[in-house]
């Protein structure tokens, strides 16, 4: 379970709403400081993966989430529509930064795509796997189990965050999988998208386990230090895994 070194590729893992804008930008001073004050050393490893090529360096801090009882208060906006994807709509994906090569692959493999529109376009997504997958960007491995999904690669446009999509596309995809009797739900989460941490604990999430992944000169190492399966404490390897699917 890779979630992610990066901190904007962690809003295809996870739903963010849209932050209140100060009155003043911050300057670069005052957001490291902030990064500084909230991560510790933390920041900074974040901050050389922003600068390095991920083969030489690379650095993510991920927190498994677990629930067996969704809680989501559903917000009525008539703009908006959520239902289930099909391969219809590979050639619009590209609202939602995925290529409509990748997003067939997925739905070939079985697992299910959950999209949000406002008119003709899309503006969320995510996608839900029963089976066992690998997570490139943070590099552990999850097996749901019989009763289980896996929720990932939630994206919303920017523009669009804030508004209750993501309770909308959590609960098609819920409901779609307990009618198959998989009533357990993971999901995971940056340590540094706050805002993402609380939403899936308001949504009823508790943790349930934790992933510190550093990649250098090409050897990676994910240190598993708490998860919700037995499982080997470290995961290190020089290539990424072909024997299974990936997240």
């Amino acid at each position: 379970m890779i979630l992610g070194l990066i901190y904007m590729k962690t809003e295809k893992l996870v739903p963010s709403p849209r932050p209140e804008r100060d009155s003043q930008p911050q300057s670069w001073f005052q957001r490291h400081r902030l990064g500084l004050r909230e991560f510790g050393f933390e920041h900074v490893l974040r901050v050389l993966c922003w600068h390095l090529p991920s083969g030489l360096f690379n650095y993510n801090h991920a927190i498994m989430f677990v629930t067996d009882n969704l809680c989501l208060d559903i917000r009525s906006n008539p703009d908006y529509r959520v239902r289930l994807a099909t391969k219809e709509d590979a050639n619009a994906m590209g609202d939602v930064d995925i290529d409509s090569e990748t997003f067939l692959m997925r739905l070939r493999r079985g697992d299910t795509s959950a999209v949000v529109t406002r008119g003709e376009r899309l503006v969320c997504i995510n996608w839900a796997s029963i089976h066992r997958v690998f997570s490139p960007l943070t590099g552990s491995i999850l097996d749901p189990g019989a009763d289980g999904v896996y929720f990932y690669n939630l994206f919303t446009p920017p523009v669009e965050r804030g508004r209750g999509l993501t309770r909308l596309i959590y609960k098609i995809q819920a409901e779609h999988h307990r009618a198959q009797g998989r009533n357990t739900v993971y999901a995971g989460v940056e340590i540094y998208n706050t805002i993402s941490i609380i939403l899936h604990e308001r949504f009823g999430f508790r943790r349930a386990g934790e992933t510190v992944k550093v990649t250098f000169l090409g050897v990676n190492i994910c240190w598993y230090k708490s998860w919700p399966h037995p499982t080997r404490k470290f995961h290190v390897y020089f290539r990424m895994p072909t024997d299974i699917e990936w997240a």
